[in-house]
């Protein structure tokens, strides 16, 4: 969906693009607390709802042309969607994110919120529709997108993917959201990848993981999550005296700053530098032992991708949670 203001400015142009094709459905949208645009029907699982807009009588300017959501398009609006209710917005589904995309409110909950999406920032959003004034008849049916009086609330969603390929760099944990228009994301991923005769160095300024409940910081000793696993980091082991380093030219870091359902998301942070390093051999030191809590009971000073000693894993947290 794509929405611009038109003419004085008191017009809304929508557009939006729709899936045309029946074939069979072979993969089912994950349970979750969202909805989307209905197109003759809803998947498995979904339920169907609508929206009614009692339009502007006066300066009416009302056309429509192409594809459109199932529903009525002339003086007034009427759009159906279809709506997944069987989970919550805070736990991440997998979607597509490689380019950006909208996701809708839903109804079903009290307060308007974006379904968190794995590797995925969302943006919460909202347009205010001026409809009739006089014997208004605005109305809803079943669920739908979440609206508050005149306003109605969308979801923008880009990847939080990033990739980096300079000799040397910063990056850290997205900001915490404070309120509901903040943007909010789970899980986001870090991609170091340097020329073939350098190694990476990974160092923090600032690393603070206070609870193993549901929170980490990984990192991989390669492209991706399918390399060897170098630590997880969180509790007491979290620490700003980490130094990682790379057997290859790359490091992956994942971060899961963990569910909205539990916590205020001020306490997972951390500003990571590395740089590029022109070594072969490494001397690793010991890395911490783990105690029953997930939690580090020594200090860790640099890790090498060449240690045979385990990586550190929290018995509490799996990249699927």
């Amino acid at each position: 969906m794509d929405v611009t203001l038109v003419g004085n400015k008191n017009d809304v142009n929508r557009t939006f693009c729709m899936k045309q094709n029946t074939g069979t459905q072979t993969r089912f949208w994950p349970k979750g607390s969202y909805c989307i645009y209905q197109n003759q029907g809803c998947p498995k699982d979904m339920k169907s709802g609508a929206v009614y807009w009692d339009d502007e009588n006066d300066y009416n300017r009302n056309i429509n042309g192409g594809f459109l959501p199932y529903g009525t398009q002339d003086q007034n609006t009427a759009i159906y969607y279809c709506c997944q209710t069987d989970g919550n917005w805070y736990d991440s589904i997998e979607l597509p994110v490689s380019e950006p995309f909208h996701l809708l409110t839903s109804s079903s909950t009290d307060t308007p919120k974006c379904q968190m999406v794995k590797w995925a920032l969302s943006y919460l959003e909202y347009i205010v529709f001026d409809t009739e004034d006089t014997n208004n008849r605005d109305a809803q049916k079943d669920v739908h997108l979440f609206l508050d009086g005149e306003k109605k609330y969308y979801c923008y969603y880009e990847e939080c993917h990033r990739t980096m390929t300079g000799l040397s760099g910063s990056f850290r944990s997205h900001k915490a959201a404070v309120n509901e228009m903040d943007p909010r994301s789970q899980y986001c991923s870090w991609l170091i990848t340097l020329a073939e005769t350098y190694n990476v160095s990974l160092s923090f300024k600032e690393l603070t993981i206070p609870s193993c409940k549901d929170t980490f910081l990984r990192i991989y000793d390669g492209s991706n999550n399918t390399a060897p696993l170098l630590g997880t980091y969180c509790g007491s082991n979290a620490s700003t005296e980490i130094v990682v380093l790379s057997s290859t030219n790359n490091l992956y870091i994942v971060s899961n700053s963990g569910s909205y359902a539990r916590s205020a998301k001020n306490t997972f942070t951390f500003h990571a530098q590395y740089n590029a390093e022109n070594l072969t051999e490494f001397q690793p030191s010991k890395l911490p032992s783990v105690g029953n809590n997930g939690s580090s009971v020594s200090k860790t000073v640099t890790i090498s991708a060449i240690s045979t000693t385990p990586a550190i894993l929290p018995l509490c947290c799996s990249e699927g949670e």
